[in-house]
């Protein structure tokens, strides 16, 4: 692993923490309440929006930036942002008119069981939280253009300004009010964004007001972009699917599945995110160098990496996860109905890390080739085996139904990209590669049943954090 990547792990952990740090104040102040669930729907939506225009600038904007800059120069380039950034402001401003004019049926859409009061908030937090929508897309759209300058650390850095300030507001609003819950989220997401502007500055970046919707590096940048939106469009439904059939199972289903996957999310913000983004300017010169040969080693080293650190993760969190709940979010209003409810989540949960970490880089490697349909597609066919999948499991397992189903849809995700990018490019190592991935599980299926006899030891014996110290040691 680079230096960047390095740099950039660390960055990111410190950031989860932060982040983690704020799930944990809220778990206190409002467990797996009704109120918890309709924050968390209420986040949801303008996330989503989002989602839509991250995607697309994240992933679709840096190979053709790159592009324009090789052909046409510097300040083409930045132009060319510009642009971007102006007709994205336009797009989201449709976005947000739509959901104020319509927040109950927009609300009600993801979440069919809320009724009453729980109905109400929901839509009074998005009316507040809609606003984000800007900040976070916008955020995306400048943090894939430092990227492609090869300015990572800034952009990494910026989440702290969200999560120290949503972390603030969530002790305000239990002190004080819990209307103060969306403010939060609104004000620390725009601190986030506004903490990327001196290093766009510095990297030569002078915004204009050009628009123009005919610029034929926009119109590249749909057409590379829609693919991967209509991918996205489909997760969502899956998304949409989960919260409706929790919201319908019990009171905190959503909030249980929110806390397993933010901390799902926490290995993956650390260990993919930060080592895909490093690599992915890297793929993209690769690419358009078509030095295929470099491509090719670089996702199959990066996978290799990913996967040694995620796969005892993945055995550490499914052996290990009531305590992990209990020792995080086991306290205020998060008593032992809870902890029982979001452990059983996590175990079901944690095998997606290793086939989001696949997903994630192989995809890239399309990307860089400027192939979006093949990673649509193999999207769609995961995302479909993932909502049949919710709607079977579900029945017989209740939440920790969908989430088997959401792990064995990434999984598969994961399978079919690495077989995928095979057939394009050719023999790319697989033998090597599953050879290494073998000797990787074997060792974490060993760590895992050491862990899990440490454990028993230790944790009829001493309090819940040392036993844990302990376990975690004798891991190592």
């Amino acid at each position: 692993m680079g230096n960047t990547a390095f740099l950039l792990v660390l960055i990111s952990a410190l950031s989860k923490i932060i982040g983690f740090a704020r799930e944990m104040v809220v778990s206190y102040f409002y467990g797996t309440s009704s109120l918890k669930d309709a924050y968390v729907i209420a986040s949801t939506i303008p996330n989503l929006l989002s989602g839509f225009v991250a995607t697309a600038m994240t992933v679709g904007f840096i190979p053709i930036y790159n592009r324009v800059r090789k052909n046409r120069g510097e300040e083409e380039a930045v132009g060319f942002t510009s642009n971007v950034g102006n007709l994205s402001f336009l797009v989201i401003t449709v976005f947000v008119a739509f959901v104020l004019i319509f927040t109950e049926p927009v609300v009600r859409l993801f979440a069919s069981g809320f009724e009453g009061e729980t109905l109400s908030t929901a839509v009074f937090f998005t009316r507040i939280m809609i606003f984000s929508v800007y900040s976070l897309s916008l955020f995306n759209l400048y943090q894939g253009y430092l990227n492609a300058n090869k300015s990572f650390i800034v952009s990494a850095f910026a989440p702290f300004f969200a999560n120290v300030t949503v972390i603030l507001f969530i002790i305000l609003s239990g002190v004080i009010d819990y209307r103060l819950l969306p403010f939060g989220f609104m004000v620390g997401y725009l601190l986030q964004f506004i903490g990327i502007f001196p290093e766009l500055r510095k990297t030569g970046y002078s915004h204009s007001f050009k628009i123009d919707i005919h610029d034929r590096q926009v119109r590249d940048l749909v057409f590379f972009a829609t693919p991967m939106i209509i991918s996205l469009l489909f997760q969502d439904i899956g998304n949409i699917i989960d919260k409706n059939i929790a919201s319908l199972v019990v009171v905190g289903g959503i909030s249980a599945l929110e806390y397993a996957i933010r901390l799902t999310g926490m290995f993956s913000g650390i260990l993919i995110v930060p080592i895909s983004t490093s690599v992915y300017p890297s793929m993209s010169n690769a690419a358009l160098d078509k030095n295929y040969s470099a491509l090719k080693k670089i996702t199959r080293d990066t996978a290799v990496s990913m996967a040694t650190f995620l796969l005892p993760c993945i055995v550490g969190l499914i052996i290990l996860a009531e305590p992990v709940i209990s020792f995080v979010f086991g306290r205020g209003e998060f008593g032992d109905e809870s902890i029982i409810m979001t452990a059983g989540v996590l175990a079901c949960y944690a095998p997606m890390l290793i086939g989001q970490a696949f997903t994630d880089i192989y995809s890239r490697a399309f990307y860089s080739l400027e192939n979006t349909k093949t990673p649509v597609v193999i999207s769609i066919i995961a995302i479909g085996i993932d909502i049949i999948l919710k709607f079977v499991l579900s029945h017989f397992f209740g939440l920790n139904g969908l989430a088997i189903a959401t792990a064995t849809g990434r999984v598969i995700s994961g399978i079919l990209m690495i077989m995928a990018l095979r057939f394009v490019l050719g023999k790319i190592g697989a033998r090597e590669f599953i050879s290494k991935l073998s000797r990787i599980g074997i060792s974490s299926i060993l760590m895992g049943i050491a862990v899990y006899f440490v454990y028993q030891f230790a944790g009829s014996r001493m309090p819940l954090f040392i036993s844990l110290l302990i376990t975690l040691l004798a891991a190592f």
